[in-house]
């Protein structure tokens, strides 16, 4: 398994975690006009397909504070982010871990995301941003 993402590469918000953890952590309603912007294309089975069900994606993705990418863009690749906030809680970047399904299942999701979690929590941190 090899995944390179190389500077400048830029995924579907719909399919990755690190955009739906970034998405899910905006105020509402800059997260409503980027929504009525995104085309959902289609990448295979699993992939989210329409503005409702992704809604429901992005509140899963604040109650658990990572999303996850279940091979929707690419099949057998899993991955789970975690949004990093700057001082004013709003989301400037974010941390993820991809793997294999087979090495990364979904299993685990809440166990790497708790992980993923407080390694961003960690980054915050040191930008300044300390929950109430």
């Amino acid at each position: 398994f090899r995944f390179v993402v190389d500077v400048g590469v830029r995924f579907a918000l719909h399919t990755a975690a690190p955009g739906k953890a970034i998405l899910a952590a905006l105020p509402a309603a800059e997260a409503d006009a980027i929504l009525a912007k995104m085309p959902f294309t289609r990448f295979n089975e699993h992939t989210i397909q329409n503005a409702s069900d992704f809604r429901r994606e992005l509140q899963k993705t604040r109650e658990a504070g990572y999303g996850v990418d279940a091979g929707e863009e690419r099949e057998g690749a899993h991955c789970i982010g975690a949004a990093i906030l700057n001082r004013q809680g709003h989301p400037v970047a974010a941390v993820w871990v991809t793997g294999p399904s087979s090495r990364l299942p979904a299993r685990d999701f809440p166990k790497i995301g708790k992980q993923v979690k407080y390694t961003a929590a960690q980054i915050s941190a040191k930008l300044g941003y300390f929950p109430h």
